[in-house]
């Protein structure tokens, strides 16, 4: 364990250190750092967990929130690069509990935007999870075994992005601090750390396909640490733009699993897929638009895998004063 804190600190600390020594500027991007940016947003994330035996379906078994969980709304300030927001879940949007249970949601998010080099740090829990893909094991949608109110999910991480080339920014596509004035993409490296946690009651697994060397597996504690080259693009028209992003890399996974036999410790390859894209408008003063983000990460031991798929989907507008 120690030595995967020393590389992710390793590794933060290169892309801390090195992107001022490549920093570019640009007449094709401009940015707004004497001005205060208001920013008012609602949207949804999403939690989906898969998860993989030598005994189970191949696509594995599947666990999500109530459908109407996850949503939220809020408000962020943001001046030369540096954001806070203030959010809150919505009430009252959960979908039929008979079928679903009901989940709790909590979020948290902070950034740091620069020319070149941008940070996120996320906090995500959710509780309370349903089976979504029941027919695969036997079962139907509301059965009382396809409810886990005892099944806690929490993601808690920190994203570091270089973009190598100065006429792009991520920064006018998902926080507009800046604007870019023509169309152009770059190429991008991402350093991830996120420590991801499984906790419940209960095995994880229907009964009938609980065996094996894993049969028990109650949940554990995932640290991964990965690098992720990428690609974006900005399409620009007037102040309207569309942004398209990805990123595919890898790196490892340190796990602590609980399974009936006990606690099982080991070192197992991680991949990771991120999709990011915007679409909205950057004008002098008034902006909006729509966000969309998707993040998938797998990793595990020989017969036990567990995929982590986080989705996002907000709407936002603003102003500068």
């Amino acid at each position: 364990m120690k030595h995967l804190y020393r590389t992710a600190v390793v590794c933060l600390a290169l892309v801390v250190v090195l992107p001022p020594l490549f920093a570019q500027d640009s007449d094709n991007i401009e940015f707004f750092g004497d001005m205060v940016n208001v920013r008012f947003f609602t949207g949804s994330t999403s939690l989906q967990v898969d998860i993989t035996t030598s005994n189970t379906p191949k696509e594995g078994i599947s666990y999500s929130p109530n459908p109407g969980a996850g949503g939220y709304y809020g408000v962020g300030i943001y001046w030369n690069g540096i954001g806070i927001s203030f959010v809150d879940d919505m009430p009252g949007l959960q979908s039929d509990e008979d079928l679903y249970g009901k989940s709790e949601f909590e979020n948290f998010t902070m950034f740091y935007y620069a020319r070149q080099l941008s940070f996120d740090l996320f906090y995500q829990r959710f509780q309370g999870f349903y089976i979504s893909n029941p027919g695969k094991f036997g079962m139907q949608k509301g059965d009382p075994e396809t409810i886990r109110s005892d099944l806690t999910m929490t993601s808690l991480g920190i994203n570091a992005y270089y973009q190598f080339s100065g006429d792009f920014s991520l920064i006018a596509a998902f926080n507009q601090t800046e604007r870019q004035l023509r169309s152009g993409g770059s190429f991008l490296l991402m350093a991830t750390v996120m420590r991801f946690t499984v906790e419940s009651v209960g095995p994880l697994v229907p009964s009938a396909y609980d065996d094996g060397e894993y049969a028990g597996f109650r949940g554990g504690w995932f640290y991964s640490l990965g690098l992720c080259p990428g690609y974006a693009y900005t399409v620009v028209f007037e102040n309207f733009y569309l942004t398209v992003g990805g990123f595919l890399g890898g790196g490892m996974i340190y796990q602590q699993i609980d399974i009936a036999s006990g606690e099982k410790t080991g070192f197992n390859p991680m991949l990771k897929t991120s999709v990011k894209s915007a679409l909205g408008y950057n004008g002098d003063r008034i902006f909006g638009g729509i966000i969309f983000i998707y993040d998938i990460v797998s990793g595990g031991f020989g017969d036990l895998y567990v995929d982590q798929g986080i989705f996002n989907l907000e709407m936002f507008a603003g102003v500068r004063i």
